[in-house]
């Protein structure tokens, strides 16, 4: 055992316990967990870069057009109207003034002995007349027409549930990137738990080659470390093609290139799952998007029902005014000046049940909507309930896998040192130093499990 001893230096043994140290710094750091700069940065990005979130933008400001459209129907409508006619033979019609007048005017001129009364002649009105111009301002007001004003307060819904939609993909899509960079994360931290072990096992077969040349081991043992070499790296490889599919997916959500490289906050790495019981219990069930979406339907639908009552019982009355001018020839003179006023009224008394079946129908499309508005409460209690039930358990999951690396880590020391001075077969070493890969692999899972799952939570309670 002394020439064992003399043939490794102390930095050997000294080297081990650095990567050792290292490890433990990654995996144990009491650094309390906060927001990440670099995160909402690519959640900004996002917002800057996704289509789908500038047509649901584009839609609102549609709607916001129709919305500006049905204010406009409250105001009068004001037309200039213009039309000058010409035309040639067609039907006519013969007033016989002066057939009827001559004889009566001949008699008077007779008896008063003078020709006071002038001859009149017959009138020919043609029924299209020529030269004929017509110019008016045409104004129409609706002064009662519930439809315009129901169909405003509609609108004004339908804004609304845009607005709300829009709110809720802001939501989802702040949770898709969270979770995917958390995942990202985890998979670059097990490369790194990966590459440390890597390199403890270089170390041990350094240690191994050692003993070899001292004639403690045999050519197997080499072999035996060169094969655990060999799973470790086919275990990076998967790991590394992990990696590019989780960048490819997270660059998809940022709408960019799909090898764009992503900047690591390595402050996650230090994240320490304990401090979010304090802020998970500051939190309470806020309202769902789900939920106010669903209630502003159930709002819509009753907007419909007050409208399809009004048009069934009340008339409509709208004033019509035209002013201008009108006659033979482009003239424009108090002559022919006319001012023209007119009001109209229209009440549908009956219209063969039609408007009485569509109060009723839109009365069970409330129903429906008020049915669906329970069920997505009842959905959206469970699924808050089920999510911080599954937080608490990931947290005590999270508490005695941290006791188990703790175990391992104590193992993997003690083998450590023993197989250094020879006193540990291989089979036992190796052995002890999966249960530790293992046991670092199932907290760095574990921490950004409960990420992931508090992400999810604090995005159902609208606090993301």
């Amino acid at each position: 055992m002394d020439i064992i001893n003399d043939a490794l230096p102390k930095k050997v043994i000294v080297r081990h316990r650095s990567i050792v140290i290292i490890m433990l710094y990654l995996l144990y750091s009491n650094v309390t967990a906060q927001k990440s700069d670099i995160l909402n940065d690519y959640y900004s990005l996002a917002i800057a870069n996704n289509v789908d979130l500038k047509n649901k933008e584009i839609d609102i400001k549609k709607s916001v057009e129709r919305l500006n459209q049905a204010k406009g129907l409250y105001l009068p409508k004001i037309s200039f109207r213009s039309s000058y006619l010409l035309s040639y033979g067609g039907r006519e019609i013969v007033v016989p003034a002066g057939d009827l007048i001559n004889p009566v005017y001949d008699a008077m001129n007779q008896i008063t002995g003078t020709n006071k009364y002038p001859h009149i002649d017959n009138v020919v009105e043609k029924f299209v007349p020529n030269n004929f111009a017509n110019n008016e301002l045409f104004l129409e007001q609706a002064l009662l027409n519930t439809n315009i004003h129901y169909k405003h307060k509609i609108l004004e819904s339908e804004n609304r549930i845009k607005g709300i939609q829009y709110e809720s993909y802001l939501c989802n899509l702040k949770q898709e990137i969270f979770i995917a960079y958390y995942r990202y994360l985890l998979l670059i931290q097990t490369r790194n738990i990966f590459n440390l072990n890597m390199a403890t096992l270089k170390e041990l077969s350094h240690i191994t080659l050692k003993q070899y040349q001292a004639g403690v081991k045999t050519k197997l043992a080499i072999n035996d470390v060169d094969y655990e070499s060999e799973l470790i790296k086919n275990r990076m490889a998967d790991v590394d093609e992990n990696i590019n599919m989780c960048r490819a997916y997270f660059n998809q959500l940022l709408n960019r290139d799909l090898i764009e490289p992503i900047v690591i906050d390595s402050t996650l790495f230090n994240f320490e799952p304990d401090s979010l019981v304090k802020l998970e219990s500051e939190y309470l069930p806020a309202k769902n998007s789900n939920i106010i979406l669903q209630r502003e339907v159930v709002n819509l639908k009753g907007i419909i029902i007050e409208m399809n009552k009004r048009d069934a019982y009340l008339p409509k009355i709208y004033l019509e005014n035209r002013i201008g001018f009108q006659g033979y020839g482009y003239q424009f003179n108090q002559d022919r000046f006319f001012n023209f006023a007119r009001l109209n009224l229209v009440w549908n008394l009956y219209s063969g049940n039609i408007k009485n079946s569509k109060i009723r129908y839109t009365k069970y499309e409330q129903e429906q909507a008020n049915n669906e508005l329970i069920s997505i409460k009842n959905k959206v209690d469970l699924d808050i309930m089920s999510s911080k039930e599954s937080l608490h358990m990931l947290l005590q999951k999270y508490q005695s896998t941290l006791a188990l690396l703790r175990n391992t880590k104590e193992s993997y020391e003690i083998a450590l040192t023993q197989y250094s001075s020879g006193k540990l077969l291989w089979v036992e070493m190796i052995d002890k130093q999966n249960k530790y890969i293992s046991a670092q692999t199932s907290l760095s899972i574990s921490k950004f499990l409960i990420l992931i799952k508090y992400t999810e939570y604090l995005s159902k309670v609208e606090k993301l």
